[in-house]
């Protein structure tokens, strides 16, 4: 079976332009976010209670079956009304039904683009022998830009996984239930500003993130920044240790993303094409001086193990 390739990390640190960016490759077949609450299941038939679902050994069973197909390229076929009565849904079966038939007969490595995913990279790489490339961004762009957004979190999801609590998240339990009663509002609403959000968020990611490159040093760890600085020789060093041909069609596609003709801020949300070295540091002029100086204190020296000083 070819190797499987998972790109993970922080969300909207780049993972959809790096997961996209491999994906021009022929010798690669993306699947988008498996993990997601949303997800297309006929990629993967595993359903999820919970944000950041966390499956581990003592859990797996529920889940390992769904994910051994995905990795294989094997369409999960879900009888449905909608197959029968969806024209457009239908289409859109037949089509998923092909890409995964001709990519697995062409060989091609199934890449799972996944940030939901992080707290289970761990099981997926063991059980399915993955290469793993991890996303990392900037806290202050983070916060920025699930501000942008109007994204919260409900740390509940945390929480209400006691695996995941017990085996990563121990350390910060009473940080998270201080911040969720604190949050919760009655009628609905949060408690806590976007900001507090983002930066416990921020903190919890990348401590499984700095726990991961102490435990797994052959994966690639990525800084969203110096890849928009550098994208053709950043994307280079990605494909070199994934084994992929590092093509000129694949170049031509790295430098169409991100050149300077390119807006510096996306268009929208989920806009893929924009000038990266423009966008790396468009925090710095989007947050005011307080609020930087509110998520660096909010998220402590954590953010040293991954920026300098100089950094913020």
């Amino acid at each position: 079976m070819p190797k499987p390739i998972l790109v993970t990390g922080s969300h909207r640190s780049g993972s959809t332009w790096v997961g996209r960016m491999i994906g021009a490759s022929p010798q690669v077949a993306y699947i988008h976010e498996p993990f997601h609450l949303d997800h297309n299941l006929g990629f993967c038939g595993a359903q999820w209670d919970y944000w950041f679902q966390y499956i581990c050994a003592d859990n797996e069973a529920q889940y390992r079956r769904f994910f051994e197909k995905t990795v294989r390229l094997q369409y999960n076929l879900i009888p449905s009304w909608k197959l029968v009565n969806d024209a457009e849904y239908r289409r859109k079966v037949q089509g998923d039904r092909a890409f995964f038939a001709k990519s697995r007969a062409a060989g091609r490595r199934p890449l799972l683009k996944d940030p939901i995913a992080l707290f289970s990279a761990d099981w997926l790489a063991t059980r399915f022998n993955m290469d793993v490339v991890v996303m990392i961004r900037h806290p202050a762009a983070f916060a920025y830009s699930l501000k942008k957004a109007g994204w919260f979190h409900n740390f509940r999801h945390f929480l209400d996984q006691p695996l995941l609590m017990r085996d990563h998240l121990h350390p910060f339990a009473a940080e998270i239930e201080e911040f969720v009663a604190g949050d919760e509002v009655p009628g609905g609403g949060h408690g806590r500003s976007i900001l507090e959000h983002a930066a416990l968020l921020w903190k919890l990611i990348h401590y499984r993130i700095a726990t991961y490159r102490e435990q797994f040093p052959h994966w690639q760890f990525v800084r969203h920044e110096d890849l928009s600085l550098e994208p053709l020789a950043g994307f280079q060093q990605i494909f070199d240790q994934l084994g992929l041909d590092f093509s000129d069609t694949v170049q031509r596609k790295i430098t169409d993303y991100s050149n300077e003709k390119n807006p510096s801020v996306e268009p929208s949300l989920f806009a893929l094409k924009r000038n990266s070295k423009a966008n790396a540091y468009t925090w710095k002029e989007k947050l005011s001086a307080e609020e930087i100086a509110f998520i660096r204190a909010q998220v402590g020296d954590w953010s040293d193990r991954f920026y300098r000083a100089e950094e913020w």
